[in-house]
């Protein structure tokens, strides 16, 4: 724990890291339920994971898989077309890829994820530090491709067939 003491929660690339081994342990199956008749998983006496926990995981994660499936798609690029996918911010930064494929958060290989840190302090700074702020704000916006992916015809299916634990292949 953070400076020390009893636990009192867990954060986002701790609790895919939690699934992960309630996974590898059969304590939580694929399909998101808990193993056992108990409505807890201890990850050690003083904190677990309710049924309640790993089912809102579940959904978070299977909106990003199929937000990363969706891009991978809308973009035409193969998957071994791709040489890295950057993970950004304290997520990014801390997650095991080995927990996020095992979940099936990432669809990807491992060893293309990269940890990128604070992107947005990063972006702000050399933002502000150019030569002419508004010129360059302007590059990026016509860099930039919004893909609502909530209107996108194939993301209700696609974001059902991510709900499962499974391991990405």
């Amino acid at each position: 724990t953070l400076g020390g003491g009893t636990p009192k929660g867990i954060c986002g690339s701790g609790l895919v890291d939690a699934i992960a081994v309630g996974l590898d342990m059969k304590s939580i199956r694929d399909n998101g339920r808990l193993s056992d008749s108990t409505s807890k998983f201890y990850l050690n006496r003083h904190l677990f994971l309710t049924q309640k926990d790993i089912r809102e995981t579940q959904l978070a994660k299977a909106a990003i898989a199929a937000g990363v499936r969706i891009l991978r798609k809308q973009s035409g690029m193969e998957e071994k077309e791709m040489t890295s996918m950057y993970l950004a911010g304290a997520f990014g930064n801390y997650i095991q890829p080995e927990s996020a494929r095992r979940i099936g958060l990432l669809p990807i290989p491992a060893s293309l994820l990269e940890s990128a840190g604070n992107t947005a302090l990063l972006g702000a700074k050399r933002l502000l530090f150019t030569g002419d702020p508004e010129e360059a704000a302007d590059s990026i916006l016509r860099l930039t491709k919004h893909i609502p992916l909530a209107t996108d015809s194939a993301f209700q299916e696609t974001f059902v067939e991510e709900m499962s634990f499974s391991e990405s292949a």
